[in-house]
């Protein structure tokens, strides 16, 4: 059994269980979000919030590792940035970039993610919120690059209905997915090949209906 509290608004604060032993509890903020959790060993994981309620942080064991990740949106509220905080490694960023246009998927749309930059990424344009435009010196400013390096990055193309047409991956290995009338994938093949440690090899075309080509 469970013995609960509340706060002043009548909303659940915590509950931790009635016996003796290890207690896990969750805490909650003034505007009733579960901020923070303890579970019966007493780690204590935190996560904050913005305005719109999404989530900016996440601290993991406070009071021991305190492992952060922080967290940006955009005005959306698409995900637009994950941060790794790591003294020892330096903070490791994870960019998601949306916008397509028509020169190079077939429609255009600030909604659709257009690439995802992983850590290591150097700077560009398309890889900057606002913070890190705040935060550019002028020699930063004039030598970056327009778009991201394709070693660090994954790119995403649609056709006119906003489905997924093309993947690339950090190694330039394209596929393309190929649908029905109704929208439904056919086939799922490799047309381009990237850079591999064999070299480049043939093309692989799969069926959802069961056949390699």
């Amino acid at each position: 059994m469970r013995r609960p509290s509340w706060n002043y608004r009548g909303d659940i604060h915590t509950a931790s269980p009635v016996y003796n032993g290890p207690a896990a509890s969750v805490a909650y903020d003034d505007a009733g979000r579960p901020y923070q959790s303890t579970d019966p060993m007493g780690i204590i994981n935190q996560t904050g919030f913005d305005n719109a309620n999404r989530t900016t942080s996440t601290i993991e064991d406070v009071a021991g590792l305190a492992r952060t990740t922080n967290f940006t949106w955009t005005l959306d509220s698409l995900p637009a940035s994950m941060t790794a905080l790591n003294s020892t490694t330096g903070d490791q960023t994870t960019w998601w970039i949306y916008g397509t246009t028509l020169a190079d998927s077939g429609v255009a749309r600030n909604d659709l993610l257009r690439c995802t930059a992983y850590p290591g990424a150097a700077l560009s344009w398309a890889t900057l919120d606002s913070n890190g435009w705040a935060n550019l010196t002028v020699d930063q400013w004039a030598a970056l690059p327009v778009g991201p390096d394709n070693e660090h990055v994954t790119q995403f193309t649609y056709n006119r209905l906003g489905e997924q047409a093309t993947f690339e991956d950090q190694r330039g290995t394209v596929r393309t997915f190929t649908r029905d009338l109704l929208g439904r994938m056919t086939d799922d093949g490799v047309t381009t090949i990237g850079r591999t440690p064999t070299g480049t090899g043939p093309i692989l075309l799969t069926s959802l209906c069961g056949n390699n080509v």
